[in-house]
């Protein structure tokens, strides 16, 4: 749909931002046959049609997350939400840097703002579990789990073939403990997932937390085969594969990373 935008006004900055922002997504879970310079590319294209446009600066900052550039990325951000303090992008993006940076305070800031910005959004609250029990912040961290349930079912039914609502709230019920809700949940998932569709992280963090350890481990072979850098990284920092850390084949397939 960006493209089909760009096609019609070639000089629609925005449209060229969610080309950038979807290619960065699709290169770094995916392994989409697309470039990160390509997805930078389209970034500069982006700013240089609309220079104080903050979406634009905030793929940019995305694209250089994604291809394990951090320290730019962190720049581009922030200069992002200097922009423009109420785009949602440099609010989600910045808090996914601060986890890998291990500012856990700095992520739930960002992830709290990211998801008043955005009302429907679901992420944010749901991948806040993980900042706040870091935290020690566990009163708000059940309340923003049910707002993310909430949002998370409402995204599902008016997007019947979109998973990720279900396997997100799955990883999330079952790092609370909450495994039986956790399993509806992903069956859920499961019932919807084509076989043909690539592997799924949420998948590997659900099945970690509920002990089936072999089958995470599965998914996760599928995951690292396709994912960039900061995938990588994501998967190193991410409490939800706790349980997997000592496990020899998970040892074995990460070693190769390290």
């Amino acid at each position: 749909m960006f493209e089909k935008a760009v096609e019609l006004d070639p000089g629609f900055a925005r449209a060229h931002a969610g080309i950038a922002d979807c290619d960065s997504f699709a290169k770094s879970w995916y392994g989409a046959e697309v470039s990160f310079d390509e997805v930078l590319e389209t970034t500069n294209k982006a700013i240089k049609l609309e220079p104080n446009l903050a979406e634009a600066h905030a793929a940019k900052g995305f694209a250089l997350l994604s291809a394990g550039r951090p320290q730019e990325a962190a720049r581009s951000l922030r200069h992002a939400l200097s922009i423009d303090p109420l785009c949602y992008e440099s609010h989600y993006y910045y808090a996914r840097y601060c986890v890998l940076d291990r500012n856990f305070e700095g992520a739930a800031t960002h992830f709290i703002r990211a998801l008043e910005i955005k009302p429907d959004d679901y992420r944010s609250p749901l991948l806040l579990h993980s900042v706040l029990k870091e935290l020690g912040r566990i009163d708000e961290r059940r309340e923003y789990m049910q707002l993310g349930l909430k949002r998370a079912e409402i995204a599902a039914e008016l997007h019947i073939g979109n998973t990720d609502p279900w396997e997100l709230g799955a990883a999330a019920l079952a790092a609370n403990g909450e495994f039986t809700l956790a399993r509806k949940w992903l069956d859920r998932a499961l019932a919807v997932r084509e076989e043909s569709e690539a592997p799924s992280y949420n998948v590997a963090c659900t099945y970690a937390r509920l002990g089936e350890f072999e089958l995470a481990i599965d998914a996760l072979e599928g995951v690292l085969a396709v994912v960039g850098p900061d995938g990588i990284q994501w998967i190193k920092a991410d409490s939800d594969i706790d349980p997997l850390r000592d496990h020899p084949r998970f040892q074995s397939l990460m070693q190769k990373w390290t």
